[in-house]
């Protein structure tokens, strides 16, 4: 699930989140760090919520249960099917009354509780995935921004990254399966920036073309494009493919010979 974060006019800005949007350059751009988008704070305030509402409902149900211990204890039974058999003499009057008025009033808290804590249960299970695909979106729109993402492909790149990286503990980590897909360190989990520096390299046409600035095809031969940049042979490693084609675009990288 991804948010904009620019509108080509204020009709266009959900109704909701125009207190958020500010005028820019001719359009209405978010005015919030990625981070916190207004979309993202809700749903965590809700998760929040939520969480509440389980941890309240488990209390009470904790609550009933111990009652039922002090009667279980009460009457010296283990479960609450003995509870009929325990009431035989315990009431000369009315007993059976009692006997159906207990039970029912068991039953009925213990399906209603469990009843209260699966819909709550569930309400969270489904905030906790939405703001696990929120966390994700704001890391790889963050890094594609930086990598210079073409505006036409992030919704690409976003449905990439979902399909790659899981939320552990708070933070992205890609997998394949249930195995941890590490970076070049070989110790830490892949970061979203250098998956995004492999993406440039293994998919340009996803990025902005150059705007001018990078050696082009005949011009000078291999003169240097920078530094000592002549071909991809010099870029050593996905960072420096990344850091190229950000500084000079897709079409300078394209257009470097594979060797000197």
């Amino acid at each position: 699930m991804a948010f904009k974060m620019k509108y080509a006019t204020k009709a266009e800005v959900p109704a909701e989140l125009q207190p958020h949007f500010v005028e820019k350059d001719g359009a209405w751009v978010a005015d919030t760090e990625v981070g916190e988008h207004p979309s993202f704070i809700a749903v965590r305030e809700k998760k929040d919520e939520l969480l509440g509402e389980v941890k309240k409902v488990k209390a009470e149900r904790e609550e009933a249960r111990s009652a039922v211990d002090q009667v279980k204890t009460a009457l010296g039974i283990t479960d609450l099917a003995e509870l009929p058999n325990a009431l035989k003499g315990k009431a000369s009057a009315g007993k059976e009354e009692v006997e159906k008025i207990v039970t029912e009033r068991v039953a009925a808290f213990k399906a209603e509780s469990e009843k209260q804590v699966k819909a709550l249960t569930d309400q969270n299970n489904a905030a906790q995935a939405q703001l696990q695909v929120l966390l994700i979106d704001n890391a790889i729109t963050a890094e594609a921004t930086k990598a210079g993402i073409a505006p036409t492909a992030m919704q690409d790149v976003l449905l990439r990254g979902q399909r790659l990286f899981k939320v552990v503990e708070g933070k992205p980590v890609p997998m394949d399966g249930e195995k941890v897909i590490y970076g070049k360190d070989g110790v830490n989990p892949m970061p979203v920036s250098e998956w995004m520096g492999r993406l440039t390299t293994e998919a340009p046409h996803l990025f902005n073309p150059s705007q001018g600035g990078g050696a082009k095809p005949g011009e000078g031969g291999r003169q240097p494009v920078a530094g000592n940049v002549r071909s991809r042979a010099d870029l050593k490693n996905d960072a420096e493919k990344a850091k190229f084609i950000t500084d000079h675009g897709v079409d300078a990288y394209k257009a470097l010979p594979a060797t000197a």
